[in-house]
């Protein structure tokens, strides 16, 4: 299995971020899924020609979720996205991290796991970058 992690520093609380950050979020904020169906702990996507069923746990600070079916891109696929809290942090900003670990259905996997890595990495940056963008927003109570 691969493994790519990513994590960002920023100068919102961990409340903020929380309050943007639901499954159905995660997905959207990565830009390259087609939700086909949402329920609270699991989200069904397409990507191209692949269907895939996410299910999230809520954890302390964040989830995790885990690919349940897939019709064939992925044998393996699970994420966790976390947020800390600055008093936690050593430099004292909020970090927000995510992680993936994942292995490709074929028998090249090891080769394509790893050329596949950038662009789950894009993935999951992509997230992080929108969930910040979003917690930022005033919210219409604000306004």
């Amino acid at each position: 299995m691969k493994t790519v992690d990513v994590s960002y520093a920023v100068d919102l609380s961990r409340e903020e971020l929380l309050g943007a950050l639901s499954p159905r979020d995660i997905v959207e904020y990565a830009e390259i899924y087609e939700i086909e169906s949402a329920q609270q702990d699991e989200v069904t996507v397409s990507f191209e020609d692949e269907i895939m069923v996410f299910e999230f746990s809520e954890i302390e600070n964040g989830y995790e979720y885990v690919l349940a079916e897939s019709t064939g891109l992925f044998a393996e696929r699970q994420s966790q996205m976390t947020i800390r809290d600055g008093a936690e942090t050593d430099d004292g900003a909020t970090e927000v991290a995510a992680e993936t670990q994942f292995t490709l259905d074929s028998r090249w996997a090891l080769f394509l796991d790893w050329l596949m890595a950038d662009t789950v990495r894009k993935e999951l940056e992509t997230t992080i970058e929108n969930l910040v963008t979003e917690a930022m927003e005033p919210t219409s109570a604000a306004e």
